[in-house]
């Protein structure tokens, strides 16, 4: 932002997760009051490890920004902030668990410096505080999960990869019942809106 400032040249991020028909669903269902007040919030991420060749080597480096807090977990957190506000304060931790690997086109060995696993405490602006944890030494059936608990009940969105690629599906659960009801994604939903 401070070099656009400086140079006049435009700058854009590109924001996904916010676009996926579930959490524009979600989004709406919190914002009619369907749990009340949001409390805290839970959020995982976890994806299987991505393949890596010989000549990308740098993206299992953490210098190259990879790993799972500035791809996995930043994919996650844009759609986390959309529903819930902007993240405030942060503590937390990353760790490379399982260093070792081989390059799939030659086979030989190498070891990650990408952090693959990490957790977050958070606290939204004004509102909620809660988990993230994110991996990616996980399971593609894991994928994307947050749950928001509120005055009256929770909402939970889950996708089995990213919410911006994946589809994803809503439940939700009345405060003293135990069980989570899905609840269908409205077709208008499916179709380019506005946002």
């Amino acid at each position: 932002a401070e070099l656009e400032k400086k140079t006049g040249a435009v700058a854009a991020v590109g924001m996904q997760g916010r676009y996926s028909p579930g959490v524009q669903y979600l989004k709406e269902l919190l914002a009619g009051g369907e749990i009340g007040k949001p409390l805290f919030f839970h959020m995982t991420h976890f994806l299987p490890r991505f393949a890596v060749r010989s000549d990308h080597w740098w993206s299992a480096t953490r210098e190259s920004g990879s790993g799972v807090l500035n791809i996995a977990m930043s994919h996650a957190t844009e759609p986390l902030q959309f529903l819930l506000g902007d993240i405030t304060s942060v503590c937390g931790m990353g760790e490379t668990l399982l260093p070792a690997d081989q390059y799939t086109d030659t086979g030989e060995p190498f070891n990650w410096t990408a952090e693959d696993t990490a957790a977050v405490l958070a606290r939204i602006d004004g509102g909620p505080q809660g988990v993230i944890h994110g991996s990616n030494l996980g399971t593609q059936r894991s994928g994307f999960h947050l749950q928001v608990f509120g005055e009256r009940g929770q909402l939970v969105i889950g996708a089995p990869g990213y919410a911006s690629y994946a589809p994803t599906r809503v439940y939700k659960a009345v405060r003293d019942e135990q069980a989570l009801v899905e609840m269908p994604v409205p077709e208008r939903f499916y179709h380019a809106q506005k946002i």
